[in-house]
C-alpha cells in the first residue's frame, strides 16, 4: 500500500485498513468475488484492484474504493479489517 498511500497523499500514524481517511476522501478496501465483471460497476472516484487467479477455482479481487463520501459497502463485497502503524 505505500504506493497508493504516495499517490493519494494520505499520512497517518495509525489506520484500519478497513477505511482510511484522506485529506478529502475515504478510502475502503474489499474483497469481492469475481472479476472486473463484479467491480466495474461499483462506484467509486478511484478504483485499485488486484485480481487473484487459482487453477480450479473463481477468481477473486481485492477492491480499494476511493468516495468523497464515507463508504458503503457494495452489495456482494467483503470489507477487509486489520490495522497498522
Amino acid at each position: 500500500f505505500d504506493g497508493f498511500d504516495t499517490a493519494t497523499e494520505i499520512s497517518f500514524e495509525h489506520e484500519t485498513w478497513s477505511m482510511i481517511k484522506g485529506r478529502s476522501t475515504f478510502t475502503a478496501a474489499y474483497n469481492a468475488p469475481g472479476g472486473p465483471d463484479v467491480w466495474w460497476s461499483a462506484r467509486a472516484d478511484h478504483t485499485l484492484t488486484r485480481l487473484r487467479i487459482v487453477p480450479g477455482s473463481a477468481p477473486t479481487s481485492i477492491v480499494l474504493l476511493t468516495t468523497l463520501a464515507n463508504p458503503s459497502t457494495p452489495r456482494g463485497f467483503s470489507c477487509l479489517y486489520g490495522g497498522q502503524r
